[in-house]
């Protein structure tokens, strides 16, 4: 009633031409279209009670041609509308997602710079302390070779040895961490049974030697590199048969539980655990709870740390001294 007393006889036609503006800016210039062409029909024949046939009003023969003009003008304007919304959409998510891998660089790049001033730290003492041993029991070997008892000389070598034997090991722990840190990231389908059976197979002469019973449960496929997870499950059965109670052979079980879209990996043990208030330490760089213990550098749980946040997951560990360790850690499933 409002339009008729504004519009006159043109008033179905502004009434249908409201409807065309809200149908296109809802749904493009196609969905404007459609709402034009039929408010041009229900608008004829409302203004012309003559019938579907007689579309133009006698009296204003432009009405239609007007209507239809303003219409498709709108449909036009409202679809460059919404291409311009999408576009600044497009254009707002790839400015988070830049945000984001901005973000994500930057957190690397400091937890680099992290373990750079822990290594540079640590490596003082760690490093040249074999040098130390071999330097100090070198010097006496040589200044005693006349004067010392065979078990004397004897002694000395072991311990230039084992000094040797120690830079050996650190050596070769930094040289692996720092692939890690460095090497380029490759992602593809792993069996994590493949993984374990691999480990245990480097391992076999520890676990027959520590009497170690080990209890293997069905274990996914995930997102990872199959030669970096063998080498984190390898470090912690090592450390699980390395850190036993003593006359306590070591009972290891390795299990795993899906939750969503990731694996959660338990390595649990009966060994010598450590007090809980350490569970964030242990995966620092050359980290050893136990000095009295042989053969750890303190860079197998710093190792697989890295590991597992390269693969976009995350490991934590839960133990108590005298009664075991668990040590969990996630992956992403396999996609399918």
């Amino acid at each position: 009633m409002c339009l008729t007393s504004f519009a006159g006889r043109g008033a179905p036609y502004l009434t249908f031409f409201l409807a065309t503006t809200v149908s296109a800016s809802e749904g493009g210039f196609a969905a404007g279209l459609v709402a034009l062409a039929l408010g041009a029909l229900f608008a004829g024949l409302i203004v012309n009670p003559g019938g579907w046939g007689h579309l133009v009003d006698p009296s204003d023969p432009l009405a239609l041609l007007r209507y239809l003009v303003g219409g498709g003008f709108v449909c036009w304007v409202c679809q460059a509308l919404i291409n311009s919304r999408d576009r600044a959409k497009d254009v707002e998510e790839k400015l988070r997602e830049s945000e984001r891998l901005l973000r994500d660089q930057m957190n690397s790049l400091e937890r680099s710079n992290r373990d750079l001033e822990q290594f540079a730290f640590v490596a003082s003492h760690d490093l040249q302390e074999p040098l130390r041993i071999i330097s100090i029991y070198s010097d006496l070997l040589l200044r005693k070779t006349n004067t010392a008892s065979p078990d004397e000389l004897r002694q000395y070598r072991e311990f230039i040895q084992e000094g040797v034997k120690r830079m050996s090991s650190l050596i070769r722990d930094v040289l692996q961490y720092s692939r890690v840190i460095h090497g380029e990231l490759q992602i593809s389908p792993v069996d994590a049974n493949i993984a374990v059976a691999e480990a245990l197979k480097a391992l076999r002469t520890s676990v027959e030697e520590a009497d170690a019973e080990i209890a293997i449960e069905p274990l996914p496929t995930v997102q990872a590199a199959l030669y970096p997870l063998i080498q984190v499950f390898q470090n912690l059965l090592s450390n699980a048969i390395r850190y036993r109670r003593s006359n306590v052979p070591p009972i290891i079980r390795i299990a795993a539980r899906i939750n969503e879209d990731v694996a959660i990996f338990e390595v649990s043990d009966n060994g010598a655990g450590f007090d809980q208030q350490y569970a964030t330490k242990v995966f620092d760089l050359f980290t050893r709870l136990d000095n009295k213990r042989d053969g750890g550098t303190g860079l197998g749980l710093a190792f697989c740390k890295r590991v597992i946040e390269r693969y976009g997951g995350r490991i934590w560990a839960e133990s108590a001294a005298g009664v075991g360790t668990k040590l969990f850690f996630q992956l992403p499933l396999e996609t399918q």
